[in-house]
């Protein structure tokens, strides 16, 4: 019983982890800020940041969901 407890909460702490940063796109002031030189190199440091974003944040989700359904 208390080994299903600790991964009914890390799976809940997961969870809200992915709810507040999926919200964090759509709430105005919680992500970065405009982007204030679109004709420099600006559009592709946001994209290359998005990228890297993007990949650390699958493996991060597949590592602990791993860590979740292992337990």
């Amino acid at each position: 019983m208390q080994q299903k407890w600790w991964s009914v909460f890390f799976g809940a702490v997961l969870f809200a982890c992915f709810a507040i940063s999926v919200a964090a796109f759509f709430v105005p002031g919680w992500w970065l800020p405009h982007l204030a030189n679109k004709d420099s190199f600006g559009l592709e440091v946001d994209l290359l940041f998005y990228l890297i974003l993007g990949a650390t944040g699958f493996f991060f989700l597949l590592t602990e969901v791993l860590l979740v359904w292992c337990m």
